[in-house]
């Protein structure tokens, strides 16, 4: 298992629920939403987690890399 990507997909998930971000699939991309009027650091960092994230989803959901 790819730690890093699995801190990150932890960190990810904790990031959601604290601001209300949203990860979606479309089609075989992923994407973080973020709320209205979110800071670019937070928009920032979590496009990096989930960059960092994608060996971890893409290993258990099954899914193609993007």
């Amino acid at each position: 298992m790819d730690f890093g990507a699995y801190e990150a997909a932890g960190t990810l998930k904790d990031l959601a629920e604290r601001y209300a971000l949203r990860v979606v699939r479309a089609g075989e991309t992923f994407r973080v939403r973020y709320p209205l009027g979110a800071p670019p650091n937070l928009t920032a960092y979590g496009d990096l987690l989930l960059a960092e994230a994608m060996p971890y989803i893409i290993e258990n959901l099954g899914v193609a890399p993007c």
